[in-house]
């Protein structure tokens, strides 16, 4: 008896230091068993792959850091910018959308409004051109001004080669083109990188608070300013 009574002992007490099973599964197993108090191990599946290629609306939050190079009188500066983009997905390979973006600048900021086509290369890969209307209000004081008069000018006037803004305020138009890859991470969201480039032209105006005498309008100084912007960053989308 005496024997018998360690073995149980001695078995009770290796069971107590063995340690416990756990039982992984995934979200479509636990539904069918009807369990939910096992550890759960999710991850997207055939159905949610499906789901993202479907018809239907997507609405996409980017954030991003932008480079935007000038040409000739056009500043060059850098932005952090964040783009809202929502769309329709036409059907497995189309999309139709838009995309409002806005980001900072010196000693202001600058925007953009686009229509855009989607085309889906491969799964979530997609590319995108778009075109529409953008803008900028900056100023710098700081900045060299060229041959410009500045507070002395008499009339509103275009500006002359060698003449340079201190300021910007104005709008014009704005095309874009984009790479982005969507990681599915379940049926109603997706996350991953893009790269975008474009051009934006601006119909910059800037004021001293002098009036023309003869119009008695304020005298306005204008310029079109091109700009090459270069945007990389990461977009969060659901549906």
């Amino acid at each position: 008896m005496s024997v018998a009574l360690c073995t149980v002992f001695t078995w009770l007490a290796l069971m107590a230091d063995a340690p416990p099973v756990v039982q992984v599964i995934d979200e479509k197993e636990a539904t069918s068993l009807g369990q939910t108090d096992n550890v759960r191990l999710s991850l997207p599946t055939e159905e949610d792959f499906e789901a993202w290629q479907a018809e239907g609306l997507r609405l996409e939050l980017g954030l991003g850091r932008a480079s935007l190079r000038g040409s000739g009188p056009a500043w060059s500066f850098t932005s952090t910018s964040v783009v809202l983009r929502p769309s329709v997905r036409l059907d497995e390979r189309w999309a139709l959308g838009g995309a409002a973006s806005y980001g900072g600048g010196p000693g202001g900021l600058r925007w953009s409004v686009n229509v855009e086509a989607t085309f889906f290369i491969w799964q979530q890969l997609s590319v995108a051109a778009g075109i529409g209307y953008g803008g900028l209000s900056v100023s710098d004081v700081n900045r060299s001004s060229g041959l410009l008069r500045g507070p002395d000018e008499l009339v509103s006037r275009n500006l002359e080669p060698g003449e340079e803004l201190q300021s910007c305020t104005g709008s014009a138009l704005s095309s874009s083109f984009r790479a982005q890859y969507l990681f599915v991470v379940g049926p109603l969201f997706a996350s991953g990188p893009f790269v975008e480039g474009g051009a934006q032209w601006t119909r910059c105006e800037a004021t001293f608070g002098r009036v023309d005498p003869e119009t008695g309008r304020d005298i306005v100084l204008t310029q079109w300013w091109r700009q090459r912007v270069a945007t990389f960053g990461w977009t969060f989308a659901w549906r």
